[in-house]
């Protein structure tokens, strides 16, 4: 499995999480979430619930400021919004 399809299947994954726990999808904070948590390729499968609602709720600005100038998180962003526009 390709990097790049891991990182779609993780926020496949993320994005149903969001609807389950009734986080908008759409918005921009929650997004960022997505894209942090689905970058991380540290995380276990099971733990990536958990990593995106600790980093939605702490939403350590500084931190995902510093992540939005990268060309991962960019790409990552637009697969995200690729995968929202087809749900």
């Amino acid at each position: 499995m390709t990097g790049y399809t891991m990182i779609q299947n993780r926020i496949r994954s993320l994005i149903q999480l969001c609807r389950v726990v009734e986080l908008n999808a759409n918005d921009e904070k929650v997004q960022a979430c997505i894209a942090a948590v689905a970058l991380d390729d540290s995380l276990e499968v099971n733990m990536q619930g958990e990593a995106l609602l600790s980093a939605f709720r702490s939403q350590a600005l500084p931190f995902i400021n510093a992540l939005k100038r990268t060309t991962e998180f960019s790409e990552t962003m637009a697969m995200l919004r690729e995968e929202l526009c087809n749900n």
